[in-house]
């Protein structure tokens, strides 16, 4: 008997936030990865911030109570350059309102020189709130992994660190972004219309006087676009701005909209941007944001997509 498929409740529409915690065999890191699922035609930006001046209370991160007006005072000083600009609703010109969930990770703990700490933080209501601390190493995977693993007999213990190698950062960030790119699951939503990933991004944070590195795809739809690196600290960057990205989110946008596809030898253009990001992520240094994103708009010209 087949279920009736008009009285199933439609699929959740949230955004989907991954973290991994050092300590489960992997690098010893914390990998964050992120989708933000939005309307469609709603352009997605990466964005530097203003500077500020504070004059606060020293215990308090914002300029008063903790997260509440002043709080929010503080996001609009650093995030909009006037008046109008710092505010906003859910989405421009929508009317619909969510109760919020919050995945917090850092690299390091300071009782412990090495690990870092991530916590759920889940809203309810006008008033009531949850924190759970996510355990370091994986708590859970995606389905049909563990049937991938052909070493697992499906009975004894499973070893993540013997299917992706311990300390392979390329490997952890590869995981990551397939995660994010898993449309079957519906992690990665892709719809011309509605509801999408509008934006994507991983981050590596590593102890040891790592430069963290923070990636993002920049574009409407995950699955085309490649991550690209950007970090704190990058005089470049920070002159850029948005480095280009919303321009390549328009772009890609447009590509989406025509319906027109991606050639393969244009897509394996776009992973080598991509490896040579990882791959100056191991490395450290400064981030070559804004020129990947130049890259892969001459890309989107060059095979006239």
């Amino acid at each position: 008997m087949q279920a009736d498929s008009s009285r199933r409740p439609p699929p959740p529409r949230s955004c989907d936030t991954f973290v991994y915690v050092a300590g489960g065999g992997g690098p010893a890191a914390t990998v964050f990865g992120k989708n933000a699922d939005r309307p469609s035609d709603e352009a997605h930006e990466v964005e530097r911030t203003h500077a500020v001046v504070l004059s606060k209370p020293a215990w308090m991160w914002g300029l008063d109570l903790w997260l509440l007006g002043m709080d929010l005072l503080r996001l609009a000083l650093e995030r909009g350059a006037t008046a109008r600009a710092a505010g906003g609703a859910c989405e421009e010109g929508g009317d619909w309102t969510y109760e919020n969930g919050f995945l917090l990770a850092d690299a390091r703990q300071r009782a412990l020189a090495d690990a870092g700490e991530a916590f759920v933080v889940e809203t309810a209501g006008t008033r009531h709130w949850a924190v759970e601390r996510v355990p370091p190493g994986v708590e859970s995977c995606s389905a049909g992994l563990k049937e991938l693993c052909g070493w697992w007999d499906g009975e004894g213990p499973f070893d993540w660190k013997r299917s992706v190698g311990e300390g392979d950062v390329a490997g952890w960030l590869g995981w990551m972004a397939g995660v994010l790119r898993d449309e079957e699951s519906g992690i990665c939503f892709r719809s011309t219309h509605g509801f999408m990933s509008t934006g994507s991004q991983i981050s590596l944070a590593r102890g040891g006087g790592h430069t963290a590195s923070h990636f993002f795809t920049a574009a409407s739809d995950p699955l085309v676009a490649c991550y690209k690196r950007w970090t704190f600290g990058d005089p470049a960057a920070a002159a850029a701005g948005d480095g280009g990205s919303l321009a390549l989110w328009r772009r890609w946008r447009s590509i989406d909209l025509a319906g027109r596809s991606v050639p393969e030898a244009m897509r394996r253009a776009l992973l080598e941007i991509e490896a040579e990001a990882v791959s100056a992520a191991e490395r450290g240094g400064a981030s070559e944001f804004s020129g990947s994103v130049a890259r892969e708009l001459e890309l989107i010209s060059s095979f006239a997509v």
